[in-house]
């Protein structure tokens, strides 16, 4: 199976901060793929921060969790699949904040993943792409 990757970018006219604090939120990350995100573990300094578990519901499958891996406040975040049950592998992403000036910013978001099976990484990617994409063109923060 071949790597797969989906590719969102979004501009906003909220400050850097804004943006940041309302998709460090895993419930909010969850909008973006019409998911039930679930903080489940707090991170070993900040809440949402580097450790910080969340699960994932999505589409009647089974339950599984992603970690924060890294956590730089108003500048990135990146996670990955660390347990549970899940037709994707080598699943990772990351998500960039950039401040354009005081009032604008701009998210670039990024994951990669696997099929386990034939066709499966294929259709997650363009099912993420797709939701991603015109969740983040509606989203008024």
């Amino acid at each position: 199976m071949k790597m797969q990757y989906v590719e969102l970018a979004q501009s906003f006219d909220v400050p850097v901060h804004v943006l940041f604090a309302h998709f460090s939120k895993h419930e909010n990350v969850g909008k973006l793929f019409a998911s039930n995100f679930v903080h489940v573990k707090d991170g070993t300094e900040t809440k949402y921060g580097v450790g910080s578990i969340r699960d994932i519901r999505s589409l009647g499958m089974p339950t599984f969790q992603e970690t924060v891996t890294v956590y730089e406040p108003n500048s990135l975040i990146e996670y990955k699949i660390t347990s549970g049950i899940t037709p994707i592998t080598q699943h990772y992403g990351w998500m960039r904040f950039i401040a354009l000036d005081g009032y604008h910013s701009r998210l670039e978001y990024r994951i990669q993943l696997k099929g386990r099976f034939p066709i499966i990484g294929e259709l997650t990617q363009k099912f993420m792409q797709t939701l991603g994409a015109r969740y983040l063109r509606r989203l008024k923060l």
